[in-house]
């Protein structure tokens, strides 16, 4: 092994072990930290309790698709018929 190869792999060596230094600046204006603020604030009043929220329980493509998915919306509100469920197509 020349010496090149290994004043090469001692650098590499040294730059790998040395830590890391960066600095990380968040810059943000007003706005959206009281947007931020009001967002945290509505946080801490529901104490952990979600207002709502969605779940998918089928996707489709191709032939038959709005088929499958009445089907698979059939299923879900046969063994939960008090809770909403809705088809969307994009």
């Amino acid at each position: 092994m020349d010496i090149k190869k290994i004043v090469l792999i001692v650098s590499m060596l040294i730059l790998c072990i040395l830590p890391a230094r960066s600095q990380v600046i968040v810059q943000s204006n007003s706005n959206a930290d009281a947007v931020m603020e009001q967002h945290s604030q509505l946080n801490n009043k529901m104490k952990g309790k979600l207002v709502g929220f969605c779940v998918q329980i089928c996707f489709e493509s191709g032939a038959n698709s709005r088929e499958k998915a009445e089907k698979a919306r059939m299923m879900f509100l046969s063994k939960y018929p008090n809770v909403n469920a809705y088809i969307t197509f994009k």
